[in-house]
């Protein structure tokens, strides 16, 4: 019980007493909002990054792995062209070497003046 001696005490704690329901009511509501936007916050990172996954992995992983394969093919095609092409290139540089070969015999044996052609 308490024993108001002053004529104005009553109308301060009334005061008092409406400005803690106040702030109680503020208190209550900023941790509301608190919350819900730590929730929206969670829920917004599971969208930016869920999102763009899902998004790949129903539109574009079929795609992706059809040009990844065609990818491996035509790096396969051409590691067998240019196996073949080294081995064209290995006759051909044989080639010139015969060819050579044979154009230094005929330039020999036309100075030396007989014929290796029968």
């Amino acid at each position: 019980m308490v024993i108001l001696t002053e004529p104005g005490q009553y109308d301060m704690l009334r005061d008092i007493d409406r400005l803690t329901k106040e702030n109680n009511q503020l208190l209550h509501s900023m941790r509301r909002a608190s919350f819900i936007g730590g929730v929206l916050k969670v829920i917004m990172y599971i969208i930016f990054l869920g999102a763009p996954i899902w998004i790949y992995l129903t539109y574009f992983s079929g795609t992706v792995d059809g040009m990844i394969t065609m990818y491996q093919q035509a790096k396969t095609l051409n590691t067998q062209t240019q196996s073949k092409f080294t081995g064209f290139e290995d006759m051909v540089k044989q080639m010139q070497s015969v060819l050579h070969t044979a154009a230094q015999k005929l330039a020999t044996s036309s100075e030396n003046g007989t014929s290796s052609v029968r």
